[in-house]
């Protein structure tokens, strides 16, 4: 990671220099302003200064380790038999004819023995082993049922890698499938061995689609409850009995709306990643094109240099306003320009839940610009671990509605249950993708 630290007259200024040294992606750390510098009163300015960091990537020491473990293996050297020196000086006539080998196994010990003679009678030559073995292998190679095959080139030093990396993953891949059909059998014998075989065959299919253990388990043991006592082993009613569970379980709180002549705040909060910027844009979209709405953007991500930018050109396509804040003060002062909007929307920055300073920060923004609807953006891959600290870190920001994105990139699709259950606010919108 590289960190430099920036001074200038003002804020902006300072922004500016960090993107034409450090890039797009870098973050800034820390902010401060510094006191006046002088003499006396004369000529005095005023400074910020900006510490920033960027990360660096280490593609040529990656790219040299792969070098170096693609280099060839130096060839070795082996004593060449002198048969061919013998037979010509004690003649050819009444010898026996030498047994060919037919594997490599018999190969090799041919050589050895070979080796050994030739080093007994000092009359051994030096010649390239790998290349005088792998010709002689070839024209001996047989398969599994002992006929002879015809090959003209060995297997070169690629080939060889490639296969043993597709042996690899088909291991990792038994070792998965196994692993997992193993876990299956363990719960369902020992965490639902008082339950009917139908309920926990349905239990198990759920958490094969990311659903919590303990979630699941709830909800087939309500879908049975739902029904007679004669239909519960019929596989179909209590399939269809489990969908209308889980759907009265998912909490929906509808559209964003607002009334003419008032104007409704709608901040979008989350973890870092999640897609608030990109859900913000669409939204904004969404209000205008379609119904019409007089719209405003303001942003408060000011960790992130591309975000500001990434809004402001979804901004000058769409023609609307943008207002880039760096303190509670000036978000005061942007909402309080834009009052004649029907909507505006509040992108704010994605940092660690876990921050305890940035939670605090986000909440000073949010106690200045009182939002009429906090919507806590969740992606659909969360743990359920990251999940559940998600919730009790932003629980502190008065949050009323849900964002459940990036639908697409996953497909346990059962953790959009999981958010449902474990959040008392409705589900707002499900996203998928970047369209």
């Amino acid at each position: 990671m590289r960190v430099k630290r920036f001074r200038a007259s003002t804020m902006r200024e300072a922004l500016q220099m960090v993107k034409e040294e450090l890039g797009d992606d870098a973050v800034i750390l820390k902010s401060q302003n510094l006191e006046r510098s002088g003499f006396f009163d004369l000529m005095k300015k005023e400074k910020v200064e900006v510490v920033a960091a960027v990360d660096v990537a280490e593609d040529k020491v990656y790219k040299h380790s792969i070098d170096e473990r693609r280099k060839p293996m130096g060839n070795l050297s082996y004593f060449k038999t002198a048969d061919k020196q013998n037979n010509s000086a004690t003649g050819t006539a009444g010898t026996k004819k030498k047994k060919q080998p037919h594997n490599f196994s018999d190969l090799l010990n041919a050589d050895l023995k070979s080796n050994h003679r030739n080093n007994s009678s000092g009359s051994a030559q030096f010649k390239s082993f790998d290349g005088n073995l792998q010709s002689r292998a070839i024209r001996n190679r047989t398969d599994v049922s002992g006929a002879a095959v015809n090959t003209s080139k060995p297997f070169s030093e690629e080939v060889i890698l490639n296969m043993q990396e597709e042996l690899k993953e088909l291991r990792s891949l038994v070792k998965s499938v196994t692993g997992k059909s193993s876990l299956i059998n363990d719960l369902s014998i020992r965490e639902f061995a008082d339950m009917p075989s139908s309920y926990a065959e349905q239990v198990m299919r759920l958490i094969e689609k990311g659903v919590e253990k303990h979630i699941a388990k709830m909800v087939v043991e309500r879908a049975a409850s739902s029904i007679s006592v004669d239909n519960v082993h019929n596989s179909r009613k209590l399939i269809s009995a489990i969908r209308k569970t889980m759907g009265a379980m998912i909490k929906t709180a509808g559209p964003i709306t607002c009334k003419k002549g008032k104007t409704k705040i709608i901040a979008l909060v989350g973890p870092t990643g999640v897609g608030k910027t990109t859900t913000l844009a669409k939204l904004a979209a969404n209000s205008k094109f379609i119904f019409n709405k007089k719209v405003a953007l303001i942003s408060a991500d000011t960790y992130r240099m591309s975000a500001i930018e990434h809004l402001n050109t979804f901004a000058g396509i769409a023609h609307l306003p943008l207002s880039a804040v760096y303190s509670p003060d000036e978000l005061k002062a942007s909402l309080k320009a834009q009052q004649d909007k029907d909507l505006i929307f509040i992108d704010t920055a994605g940092r660690s839940p876990r921050d305890k300073k940035y939670i605090m920060e986000l909440k000073e923004f949010m106690d200045c610009a009182q939002p009429d609807e906090i919507h806590l953006v969740i992606p659909a891959n969360i743990t359920y671990m990251d999940l559940l600290e998600a919730i009790r870190r932003f629980g502190v920001l008065d949050v009323n509605r849900v964002i459940i994105t990036k639908t697409d990139e996953t497909v346990s699709i059962g953790s959009i249950l999981n958010i449902s259950t474990e959040i008392d606010n409705p589900v707002s919108y499900i996203t998928n993708g970047q369209t």
